[in-house]
């Protein structure tokens, strides 16, 4: 785990019988409020690759390049997208 939210968000997960994983392939490329092309990748995929999560505490301009263009690569993909807020997002 890279925070002790994702954590409390696996346990939370677990707790409610919600297969999720951190092994997953997805790499989604974005474009930064610099202009460098970035590769973002989710915190969590659903066993069914359904359903992408991220897990966060409060979001950055970085953070909403990075959701935009996974919401494009979900809606591509026919997944779905869900930022986790254990803060201020």
């Amino acid at each position: 785990m890279h925070s002790s939210w994702e954590t409390r968000f696996l346990d939370s997960c677990i707790s409610a019988g919600l297969p999720i994983t951190k092994q997953h392939d997805i790499r989604i490329s974005y474009i930064d409020p610099k202009g460098v092309e970035r590769t973002y990748i989710p915190d969590f995929l659903t066993l069914d690759g359904k359903t992408l999560y991220e897990v966060k505490g409060h979001a950055t301009p970085v953070d909403h390049e990075k959701w935009q263009a996974t919401a494009q690569w979900c809606l591509d993909n026919g997944a779905s997208f869900e930022v986790i807020s254990y803060g201020a997002v």
